[in-house]
């Protein structure tokens, strides 16, 4: 389970639904560009962070899965700022889905390993944006997009003044710089996918695979 500013983000249905409409919702925006060959991947459910927006889909798919897994894990882990971002993303991306394409979202949570019982309608948007409302916090993580252009002095004195302390942000530069996945997602997929999905993510992302090193 995870833990932001010492309070625990508890699981439930509505965690639940945001992580699944913002996985398939990107995996399939991938799986369109893959076919109508779109060299521009500036999308994904990352994009509702500006730090993040340049991530590779393929790996906001592989930070969500790992995110998930720290979730449902039954040791506590204390969320990186990363996670935080994940979290946030992923609600706000399945409130848009929700308002937008409801239709989209009563499939995608038809098919889960999960029986999900929320109706998807205004309602239900407006709590998944309050779930992480009531769990993120500070929300420094919207912040560091502001700090690009900035001198490193005043760059550590602004982040000193929103409480970011040093060191915090180093996971999120490393995100950005990261262009392969884990071969662990049906692992860490656990709760969140069908064995039929996870198959699927290997076709979409295999060229996106990390192998282990051959000897």
């Amino acid at each position: 389970m995870l833990s932001i500013s010492s309070q625990s983000v508890a699981p439930s249905e509505l965690l639940y639904s945001a992580f699944r409409i913002a996985f398939l919702d990107t995996l399939e925006r991938i799986a369109l560009a893959d076919q109508l060959n779109v060299s521009d991947r500036s999308f994904g459910y990352l994009t509702q962070v500006p730090y993040l927006r340049n991530v590779h889909p393929g790996v906001q798919l592989d930070q969500l899965l790992l995110t998930w897994s720290r979730q449902m894990s039954c040791e506590v882990h204390e969320a990186t700022m990363v996670d935080e971002a994940v979290l946030y993303a992923a609600c706000e991306t399945a409130a848009q889905v929700i308002r937008t394409d409801a239709i989209s979202a009563r499939r995608i949570l038809r098919t889960g390993p999960i029986t999900a019982k929320a109706v998807c309608d205004q309602r239900m948007a407006e709590e998944i944006q309050r779930l992480h409302l009531n769990v993120v916090g500070e929300g420094s993580f919207l912040l560091l997009s502001q700090f690009l252009d900035i001198p490193p002095e005043e760059c550590t004195s602004l982040k000193a003044e929103y409480g970011i302390q040093e060191g915090a942000a180093d996971c999120m530069f490393e995100l950005l710089a990261q262009y392969r996945v884990s071969p662990l997602i049906a692992e860490r997929a656990r709760g969140l996918l069908t064995p039929a999905e996870v198959r699927e993510v290997f076709s979409v992302l295999r060229s996106n695979l990390t192998r282990p090193a051959t000897t």
